[in-house]
């Protein structure tokens, strides 16, 4: 018997919203009819949402006989959508597919038994051609494939309102090469009048700055050693990434971390801080708000150049899934080239194929699928790629009660402590 952590959130509080041949009379998958697919995302606002009508629509045309049905979940940077995923997949209920992040995020779900092996999918449309290795190696389970990424992520960016620096005296030409460059930049726009120039938001956004601490840090060989060596969390340069963290903390505004990601854009847009630590999914915010590229920087986090920190959003075929021929079908629209431009343009992401033309895309998404080319690729903490769920969320709960205590050998403590843990469980 399978055993989960599941919450409140069950099959039957999930409302589905149908799109394509179904009227909205409609809602809700007919297990006797084959012509539909039932998809849960977590792409419920903003140019998320337009991305995956977008997707939606590209679906619907090259399968005019095919229904679908959206039971995406919003809230909580996907959280409640995963915890939606669980209760269908315990009560033996799966959608047709749902999205996932590629890499570690999976590892439970195929521990449990709830994916098909996806070999063939990728071997008999040619896929294995056209996704790196990297990204394969990370898909790959003793040997199989389990899901079809759709989009990549850059997590290791620093945006930067420009205007806000140039009046606090800093170059916003001049991207800091460190943190401790990046700190004397913080303080330079304090100074100017700021008082909080880094916007932190919600527990994904913090654990996303923490984890590129460790990269900048540690480099990337280090950074990686973390999600194979428990005892790489030991030690003094932990305890340095964790005060260089602390540092960093300073200069935000302890009431604005239960925002997500978009309220913290907000705040730069308005020129109440100068910095925001976040992937690259902000920009389509930043457009909407009406930024323009002279009005922001885009760079690689203080000492992460020549880092990409990544993810990639992905689609799975659940075992059980009631229209399985729905569920290639679209799993087919996710893979294909044009599909994963029309998710890209509107969402802000770069496609996860290496096929992909650069000179198709703006000049952000040009500069990001070079640097997905050229430089160290690594997997991203906050997203799931690197460290299982179980083991992520420990982490994130250790850094967010840091946020609140301020205590480095307790965040130390308690991150050796999910190391071991997940590491021994892992060997077993």
């Amino acid at each position: 018997m399978r055993h989960r952590i599941v919450s409140a959130i069950s099959a039957a509080s999930i409302v589905a919203v149908v799109m394509g041949g179904c009227s909205p009379a409609d809602v809700g998958s007919d297990p006797n009819n084959p012509d539909q697919v039932e998809v849960i995302t977590w792409w419920t606002s903003g140019a998320e949402r337009s991305a995956l009508y977008n997707l939606v629509a590209k679906f619907s045309n090259e399968n005019p006989e095919m229904s679908f049905i959206d039971a995406s979940v919003g809230g909580e940077g996907g959280a409640n959508a995963r915890h939606a995923i669980a209760a269908r997949l315990e009560a033996d209920n799966p959608p047709d597919s749902f999205q996932s992040t590629a890499g570690a995020a999976l590892s439970e779900y195929v521990a449990q038994g709830d994916l098909q092996d996806l070999s063939d999918f990728f071997a008999d449309n040619g896929l294995t051609e056209v996704y790196r290795p990297a990204l394969l190696d990370l898909l790959t389970v003793d040997g199989a494939l389990y899901s079809v990424p759709s989009d990549i992520h850059r997590v290791n960016v620093l945006w930067a309102n420009n205007g806000l620096l140039a009046a606090s005296g800093v170059d916003p030409s001049v991207h800091p090469a460190n943190i401790d460059a990046w700190v004397a930049d913080l303080e330079k726009v304090r100074r100017s009048g700021v008082e909080f120039p880094l916007v932190l938001g919600d527990d994904l956004m913090q654990v996303q700055l923490f984890e590129n601490v460790l990269l900048a840090d540690l480099g990337p060989d280090g950074y990686q050693s973390l999600w194979t060596d428990a005892t790489r969390w030991e030690g003094a340069d932990l305890l340095a990434a964790i005060d260089d963290y602390g540092r960093l903390l300073d200069y935000t505004e302890r009431t604005d971390r239960t925002n997500d990601w978009a309220e913290a854009c907000r705040q730069v847009v308005q020129g109440d801080a100068a910095y925001i630590l976040v992937a690259d999914y902000v920009l389509s915010s930043f457009q909407r708000n009406g930024f323009t590229a002279t009005d922001y920087s885009a760079m690689p986090a203080p000492g992460t150049g020549g880092t990409f920190d990544f993810l990639a959003d992905s689609f799975t075929l659940p075992v059980g899934a009631v229209h399985p021929e729905g569920a290639y079908a679209w799993l087919l629209t996710v893979a294909s080239a044009s599909g994963q431009k029309t998710l890209s343009f509107t969402k802000g992401s770069i496609p996860a194929r290496s096929d992909t033309v650069k000179d198709d895309y703006p000049p952000y998404q040009q500069s990001a699928i070079e640097s997905l080319a050229l430089d160290t690729v690594v997997p991203s903490l906050a997203h799931g790629v690197a460290a299982s769920p179980t083991w992520t969320a420990a982490i994130v709960g250790a850094v967010a009660r840091f946020g609140d205590d301020g205590h480095p050998l307790a965040l130390a403590n308690a991150l050796i402590d999910a190391a071991r843990t997940a590491l021994d469980r892992k060997e077993k």
